[in-house]
């Protein structure tokens, strides 16, 4: 256990010419880690991370949006790797096995703030994010969007102290609604969720770790702030790297300071705490944070302990009677992983129906009113694309009838059919009965009429 403010070299950049360097009365310690090596057995150095570019953001995170219970719509970009709900491609054995992934929440900063998911495609930091997950450590990602006239944070960035509100912001609680319905939906680790964020998503990593303190295996805080009595109590068991600019002109670096030296003097503090902060750099840090592979490495390979799934056990063959063979083993484990697989195709099928249902629900008045009305929607989904809607109410009852593409798809909602209609009454209450029925797909109409 490291209880260091740890001031990491590979990550400071040479300080440029005319800057101020960090303080010389801050009172915290900083430690420099030097690593020898001997000759001839240095590994090979790891290139930073490029970021993907703004049209894989696109291909990859698609933009949803999620009503939460108080009406609140927020967009969200989510990335799921390909194996989740379609077979895994036979040069990815490992991701064929898997059953659970690890799952990062991303709080974007200001310069993301909108109401269509687009401005994704210009950070920087979430790009990285993609770009680690594709070539080194397959996970999750879940990044909601705060609308351009919102904080996830109510707090005023130039000040260098914040007082913690017990309520949320209402933009907060909705993130935090759709990541409960994120971790229990898809197939997550819940040894392994990770929080970070930038600027003022780094606030919102702060805000976010004091009111979940026992959920998460590791936190990246870059250029943000808190309330330091709450980041205390929360750090005490999660592993953090903190990382600031130490000439910022946004965000004053005293708000990390001060965050990690309530840490560093904390008696009950247990976890790994890293600070690093980077001489001579503004307010944006976070492209050397999250380019660095370092620091992505550090932060992917976090799992909480309390969390932890139980080690395999391996089974020597002839070592026990009645052993059971390998193959049947390999059978059980495909069978796992595919029920699994299966589960999360019917969940995000619900998930993907409800949304745009939701969405439109809240675009006329009548529906929101639970009164008399009629609408189409098709969906453009990967299972669904083309899929189409008829969304009608009549006298407090909500009737949905879907016509899918093809057959498979077909199968697929009927699957998901009892958490469709659980899904709708919960976010749909004015309301009294939801029914939700499935139409022959448009193939076999075209077959049957043929």
């Amino acid at each position: 256990m490291a209880r260091e403010i740890v001031r990491e070299p590979g990550l400071e950049p040479p300080a440029r010419p005319g800057t101020i360097p960090p303080s010389p009365e801050s009172s915290i310690s900083t430690v420099t880690r030097e690593i020898v090596r001997e000759p001839g057995l240095e590994p090979p150095a790891r290139p930073q991370i490029v970021p993907v570019s703004p049209e894989d953001v696109d291909k990859l995170a698609p933009v949803r949006k999620f009503t939460a219970k108080d009406g609140t719509v927020i967009p969200y970009r989510e990335y799921i790797p390909a194996s989740i709900g379609t077979p895994a491609p036979a040069d990815e054995p490992e991701l064929e096995r898997s059953v659970s992934y690890p799952l990062v929440l991303f709080m974007h900063g200001a310069g993301t703030r909108g109401d269509d998911g687009a401005a994704f495609t210009g950070n920087i930091a979430f790009k990285c994010i993609l770009s680690q997950i594709l070539h080194e450590t397959p996970a999750i990602v879940l990044a909601p969007q705060c609308p351009v006239d919102a904080k996830w944070v109510d707090t005023q960035w130039e000040e260098t102290t914040h007082v913690y509100s017990p309520v949320p912001s209402r933009h907060m609680e909705a993130a935090l609604e759709l990541f409960d319905r994120e971790i229990q939906a898809l197939p997550v680790d819940q040894s392994r969720i990770l929080v970070c964020g930038n600027s003022m998503g780094g606030y919102a990593t702060w805000d976010i770790l004091s009111r979940r303190p026992d959920t998460f295996a590791a936190a990246l805080p870059v250029c943000g702030g808190g309330t330091p009595e709450k980041v205390v109590e929360a750090s005490r068991t999660t592993p953090i790297w903190t990382v600031h600019g130490g000439a910022d002109d946004v965000v004053p670096v005293e708000n990390t300071r001060a965050l990690a030296e309530a840490v560093r003097v904390d008696p009950a503090h247990k976890a790994e705490f890293r600070y690093s902060e980077l001489p001579g750099v503004k307010h944006d840090c976070w492209t050397a944070t999250f380019s660095d592979p370092e620091v992505m490495d550090w932060f992917f390979s976090k799992r909480r302990p309390d969390h932890a799934e139980p080690a395999a056990t391996a089974v020597v063959p002839g070592e026990f009677a009645g052993e059971t063979p390998a193959s049947t083993l390999a059978a059980q484990n495909a069978d796992s992983a595919g029920a699994a697989a299966r589960t999360a195709a019917i969940v995000q099928t619900a998930n993907a129906i409800t949304d745009a249902i939701v969405a439109q629900i809240a675009a006329t008045p009548a529906l929101v009113r639970g009164g008399d009305a009629e609408l189409r929607i098709t969906l453009k989904t990967n299972v669904l694309d083309g899929s189409e809607i008829l969304v009608s109410s009549k006298e407090g009852t909500l009737s949905v009838a879907i016509t899918p593409t093809s057959a498979a798809a077909a199968q697929t909602i009927s699957a998901a059919l009892p958490n469709l209609e659980q899904a709708l009454a919960a976010h749909a209450p004015a309301f009294h009965h939801v029914t939700v029925s499935v139409s022959p797909s448009k193939k076999e109409k075209t077959h049957e009429t043929a």
